[in-house]
C-alpha cells in the first residue's frame, strides 16, 4: 500500500479505508497502515483501537509482561514511560469486556497479582477514561476483594452500557453501593446474580434506583416495589426481569399503585422464570391497570407435570397490558411438556382479538383451536405476520386437532402481511377448491409449518395450499421422535406425507412460473404484430 496515494492526505478517506480494513479484520494490514507515517498513524490506531474490547492487548503494549500457564504477569514496577504509552492506547478504546474466573480471556488469565499491579500503579484512576461500554463478567468468592476493586478502574462518567455480574460477598455490595455515582449518565444496564448466592435484593433495589437515564435494564426481579421506580422513568424503553428462584406471593402482592406506571412508551418487557408459577405472578406486580407496552416475552425453563400454568400465564399477559398498543406476544416454556398434558382451550386466547395491531404471535403452550376460531382471530388481526400456536410434538397421539385446512382460508383473505404460519390442522380431509373464494389474494410468499399434523393424501393438500398462497413454494415438516414406538411411527409417516406436500408445492411454483412466462411472451408477440 502506497502511503503517498493523495486519497491518504484526505482524513475522511483515510478514515474510511481503515474502518474497512478493520470490518475485514484485516487487522495486520491496518497495523501496518499506522507504522508509516505520523500523518496516517493517529487515523489508524484511532480505528485499530476503537473497536478493541480485550484488556489483553492493551496490557500487553506494557514493558517486561510475560506468560506464565497462559497467565499474563506484570513485573512488580511499571516506568512511567511505559505505562504512558499503554494509556494513549487506552484512551481510543471505547468498549472492554472482562469475563471467566480469572478476569481475562478464554485464551489468557489475568491474576489477581496483575489486578493488583494495575491497580497500585493507576493509583485508583481511571485507564480507559473514554470508555462507553463496559462488561465484566467475573465471579468473585470472598476472598476476591482485589479483583471487585479492579472494576473501578473503568468506570466513570463517559461509560453509557454496563453489563456486570454480582454476588452476594463484600466486595461486590461495595461495588453495587458505588456504581450509581460513578457512572450516573448510564443508558444500558445488564445486572446478573448468582442463583444460589444472590445480593440481597435491598442492595438491588438501592443499586437500581439510583439511575434515572436507563434505556434498557436487564435485571433480577425484586419485588413489585423495585418496579415504581423504572414504571416513572420517561426514558426507558426496554426491560427484561429474570427470577432465578420461585417468585413467593409476598414478593407480587402490592403492585404499583400508580395508574401512570410504565405510560412512557415503553417498546419491549421481557419476563423469564425458573418455574411456570412464577410468571403470572412477576406480571401482576407491574401495575394495578393495564400498563403501554409493544412487545412481551414471557418464558420459563422448567415445566412440572403436576403443575400446568399455561393458561394463568396466557390470561396474565391478556390483563396486565394494553391491548391498544400490543404489537407482539411470546410465550416460550423451554423444557418439553409432560405428555399427560392436554391443550389448553381456545377462549384463553380469544381475548386477545381486541389487540388489534398484533403482528407477531408466538405461544409455545399447545392450545386447540377450531376453524370458526381461527377465522375469528384472521379478521381481527389484519396486520399479523407472523402466527405460531405450537407446533411442536407434545400433544397426545389420541388427540386430533380441531382445525381443518379451511381455517388457514380467512387468513389468506384478510391478513395481507403473513409471511409466517405455524399451527396444527387435521389435514385428513383437503376441502373442495371451491372453498376457496375468488379475488385479490396476497401475492405475499408464505412460509407454512404444520408440525405433525395429521395428513392423508398429499398431493390433494398441496393442490388446495398452492390454489390458496400461489407464492409459497414449500411447507417446512419435522420428523418427529418422541413418545412410543408407535406414536415415532405415526408421526414419521405424517413427516413423510408433509415432504411431499413440499415436493408438490415446488412444483406448481414452477409450473406457474413457467405459465406466466409464456403469457408474457404471448403478450409481447401480439404487441409486436399489432406493431408491424
Amino acid at each position: 500500500m502506497n502511503s503517498n496515494s493523495g486519497c491518504f492526505s484526505i482524513p475522511e478517506i483515510l478514515s474510511l479505508i481503515c474502518q474497512q480494513l478493520r470490518d475485514d479484520e484485516l487487522l495486520k494490514s491496518l497495523a501496518s497502515l499506522a507504522t508509516t507515517s505520523a500523518a496516517i498513524s493517529a487515523t489508524a490506531l484511532k480505528v485499530l483501537w476503537e473497536r478493541q474490547d480485550s484488556l489483553v492487548p492493551l496490557l500487553r503494549t506494557l514493558k517486561g509482561y510475560s506468560f506464565s500457564s497462559q497467565a499474563l504477569i506484570l513485573p512488580a514496577s511499571l516506568s512511567r514511560v511505559s505505562w504512558s504509552r499503554m494509556q494513549a492506547y487506552a484512551s481510543k478504546m471505547k468498549t472492554l469486556s472482562i469475563s471467566y474466573n480469572d478476569c481475562g480471556t478464554a485464551h489468557v488469565r489475568i491474576p489477581e497479582t496483575t489486578a493488583r499491579t494495575i491497580l497500585i500503579r493507576s493509583g485508583g484512576g481511571r485507564i480507559i477514561p473514554g470508555l462507553l461500554r463496559f462488561e465484566w463478567e467475573v465471579r468473585t468468592t470472598a476472598h476476591d476483594s482485589g479483583l471487585s476493586s479492579f472494576i473501578f478502574l473503568f468506570v466513570g462518567p463517559s461509560l453509557d452500557a454496563l453489563r456486570i455480574f454480582v454476588n452476594n460477598t463484600p466486595g461486590d455490595r461495595a461495588v453495587l453501593e458505588l456504581l450509581p455515582p460513578m457512572c450516573p449518565d448510564l443508558t444500558v444496564l445488564e445486572l446478573y446474580t448468582d442463583a444460589r448466592s444472590p445480593p440481597s435484593s435491598q442492595d438491588l433495589q438501592d443499586t437500581i434506583s439510583r439511575w434515572h437515564s436507563l434505556r434498557m435494564a436487564d435485571i433480577p426481579f425484586v419485588n413489585a416495589e423495585s418496579l415504581s421506580h423504572l414504571g416513572r422513568l420517561e426514558t426507558l424503553r426496554e426491560l427484561c426481569l429474570d427470577s432465578s428462584q420461585r417468585v413467593q406471593d409476598s414478593d407480587s402482592d402490592r403492585p404499583a399503585p400508580n395508574s401512570a406506571a410504565f405510560s412512557h412508551g415503553l417498546q419491549k418487557l421481557t419476563v423469564s422464570a425458573c418455574d411456570a408459577q412464577s410468571p403470572p405472578k412477576m406480571l401482576q406486580s407491574f401495575s394495578n391497570t393495564p400498563i403501554n407496552v409493544e412487545e412481551v416475552v414471557v418464558s420459563c425453563t422448567q415445566t412440572s407435570p403436576d403443575v400446568d400454568a399455561r393458561q394463568l400465564i396466557i390470561r396474565a399477559i391478556s390483563s396486565a397490558f394494553s391491548k391498544d398498543t400490543l404489537r407482539s406476544i411470546v410465550c416460550r416454556q423451554q423444557h418439553h411438556k409432560p405428555f399427560n398434558w392436554m391443550p389448553i382451550q381456545s377462549w384463553c386466547l380469544l381475548p386477545y382479538a381486541q389487540c388489534r395491531y398484533l403482528t407477531n404471535v408466538n405461544l409455545e403452550c399447545w392450545m386447540d383451536l377450531n376453524d370458526a376460531d381461527y377465522t375469528h382471530l384472521a379478521e381481527s388481526w389484519p396486520y399479523i405476520e407472523n402466527l405460531r400456536v405450537d407446533t411442536f410434538y407434545w400433544r397426545s397421539d389420541e388427540h386430533t386437532p380441531s382445525a381443518t385446512l379451511a381455517a388457514l382460508v380467512p387468513f389468506a383473505i384478510q391478513c395481507h402481511n403473513l409471511t409466517n404460519l405455524d399451527i396444527l390442522i387435521d389435514a385428513n380431509v383437503a376441502p373442495p377448491l371451491s372453498v376457496i373464494p375468488t379475488g385479490q389474494f396476497s401475492r405475499r410468499r408464505v412460509g407454512m409449518h404444520f408440525g405433525a399434523s395429521p395428513i392423508q393424501s398429499p398431493r390433494h393438500v398441496a393442490a388446495f395450499l398452492s390454489a390458496l398462497f400461489p407464492e409459497s413454494g414449500c411447507v417446512s415438516y419435522a420428523d418427529m421422535a418422541s413418545g412410543s414406538d408407535t406414536s415415532r411411527k405415526v408421526k414419521t409417516s405424517y413427516a413423510e406425507k408433509w415432504k411431499e406436500v413440499d415436493e408438490h408445492l415446488a412444483l406448481f411454483l414452477v409450473v406457474r412460473a413457467h405459465e406466466r412466462e409464456r403469457i408474457a411472451s404471448i403478450k409481447t408477440t401480439a404487441v409486436l404484430q399489432k406493431e408491424e
